[in-house]
């Protein structure tokens, strides 16, 4: 076991899983030659530690006309904090809301449908009370998103594949 109560196996169950939330336990328990109770057992402990947090889908933006995507790095007086953290996430087409250090505050992702409809929200960015100053990064084009974290997590971490 890891420092986190992950194993081997642990992984390579979270590795099919990332790669296809959908696949039914059996065939998990065939690929990782175990029973079927241990895949089922091993899953709701990892819910149950928080480290498996659901099972959802990816979706490809651009297919559903999300064909602007913009950073902002948002920049906050102190005393503005915690309604920053309350506003932007409601901005349409606010996709993601980090909260960063150094000069800026907030890292935020915008999806939009074209360069106009982005403008109106990072305009609506600013205007949030307490905002100072932002700073807006157009994405030209996405090399690397979705990383399968688990995957790579066996990677960096010099693990071997179970």
């Amino acid at each position: 076991m890891s420092e986190k109560g992950l194993d081997d196996r642990d992984l390579a169950i979270l590795s099919v899983l990332e790669e296809d939330s959908r696949i039914p336990w059996a065939r998990i328990a065939k690929l990782l030659g175990v029973s079927e109770a241990t895949i089922y057992l091993r899953v709701k402990r990892l819910q149950e530690l928080g480290i498996l947090e659901g099972f959802t889908i990816r979706v490809n933006p651009y297919k559903l006309g999300f064909n602007s995507i913009v950073f902002v790095l948002v920049s906050v007086g102190a005393d503005s904090l915690d309604n920053a953290r309350r506003e932007i996430p409601k901005i349409k087409y606010v996709a993601e809301v980090h909260e960063t250090t150094g000069p800026y505050q907030f890292l935020v992702k915008i999806l939009a449908p074209n360069h106009v409809e982005a403008a109106e929200s990072i305009d609506a960015i600013a205007a949030v009370k307490g905002v100072k100053d932002i700073n807006t990064i157009y994405s030209m084009r996405t090399l690397l998103e979705h990383s399968n974290i688990v995957s790579r997590y066996i990677e960096w971490s010099g693990r071997a594949r179970a």
